[in-house]
């Protein structure tokens, strides 16, 4: 709930091999080995750290084939028990066609991660959360809203591994969709639902309460989901929620194996697509070269649109880029060729 993306720490650019890579090359490359260490229990980060019970429950796991998909289920029904307690800390009105939630406190709780040992507590709020002034957190500090260890502590304190770390704050939510969340299926095993735009499937950012899982807990006393997956906040349609993490695991597979497809209908601005039908392999190089021959950057954009852009003669619309993730916090996406590889087929309605 820190909001804070610490998974992979500072890149090394003096490392042998880095030479001749671009950043993202060596980030990717960075994260696939710390994901397949996590994967093979060897990871030794911060956020691996277990207690002994906690080790004990990982290695009685261990032949389980579980894979990052179902770690992010089960990570997303542990995000926050909803208590009746939780639920009571505010409460919803409606204004305008919209779902408001009146502000409350909250604490925003996180352990100190190693990329951020040696700094002093005021510089790592500046740093990490810049929506704030430096003035601003050193008045936060000395009130007692920043704490460390549960402790009013000086502004100057240097962070170890041990320091755990909390923000009080006066939460103010953004306003969603007053259209209500409708259960369109339900079985002993999964709850099926129509999700509105605007609203994020569980908390994430500024929305808490204002989100799918919130919601159903307190008006329809849904407790205990799990997500099979998600939808993106802006996104609306059918939303697959299971009433146990065995069930949540068991549908995830079929989608990770490809036996249940999902379609989207999206609304484009202009004309799409923006290029002619592809030509043949034979054809592509031939033809009336540009008259700018200086401008290079023109020729490689019509070039990638012809190699990753193809209109199929039933209609379909196939586009073949690798999307690279420019921000995890922020969900900004880009084609890039360091980018993962991914395949979608459109379809034009009218």
């Amino acid at each position: 709930s820190s909001g804070i993306n610490a998974e992979y720490g500072e890149m090394d650019n003096d490392k042998e091999g880095s030479k001749g890579k671009t950043k993202q090359q060596q980030h990717k490359e960075k994260r696939t080995e710390k994901r397949d260490l996590k994967r093979k229990g060897k990871w030794e980060g911060s956020k691996q750290k277990k207690t002994k019970g906690e080790e004990g429950e990982s290695s009685s796991n261990k032949n389980k084939n579980s894979n990052a998909d179902d770690e992010a289920i089960e990570n997303v029904g542990k995000i926050e028990n909803i208590t009746e307690d939780t639920l009571k800390e505010t409460s919803y009105y409606f204004r305008d066609g919209l779902r408001c939630i009146r502000p409350y406190m909250f604490t925003f709780s996180m352990n100190c991660k190693g990329r951020m040992v040696g700094m002093s507590l005021i510089d790592l709020y500046c740093k990490e959360f810049p929506t704030l002034s430096r003035e601003q957190y050193l008045r936060k500090i000395q009130r007692g809203d920043i704490t460390v260890n549960n402790q009013r502590v000086p502004p100057d304190t240097i962070l170890t591994l041990k320091s755990e770390l909390a923000h009080r704050v006066h939460r103010h939510e953004p306003a969603v969709t007053a259209e209500p969340i409708t259960v369109i299926f339900e079985s002993d095993e999964i709850v099926v639902l129509n999700k509105p735009p605007s609203i994020p499937v569980h908390p994430c950012g500024r929305y808490r309460h204002n989100s799918v899982l919130f919601i159903l807990s307190k008006e329809l006393g849904y407790k205990n989901l799990y997500l099979v997956h998600r939808l993106d906040r802006l996104t609306s349609g059918v939303l697959l929620l299971a009433k146990s993490s065995e069930v949540a695991r068991k549908y995830s597979q079929f989608l990770i194996a490809g036996d249940v497809r999902k379609t989207y209908v999206a609304k484009v601005k202009g004309e799409f697509p923006v290029v002619a039908k592809k030509e043949t392999k034979e054809s592509e190089g031939k033809g009336k070269q540009p008259e700018n021959t200086d401008s290079s950057e023109s020729s490689e954009k019509q070039n990638s649109d012809k190699k990753y852009i193809e209109i199929e003669e039933d209609g379909c619309i196939f586009v073949d880029q690798p999307i690279l993730v420019q921000s995890h916090r922020l969900g900004l996406n880009m084609v890039s060729k360091d980018g993962k590889e991914a395949k979608t087929k459109f379809y034009r309605l009218w």
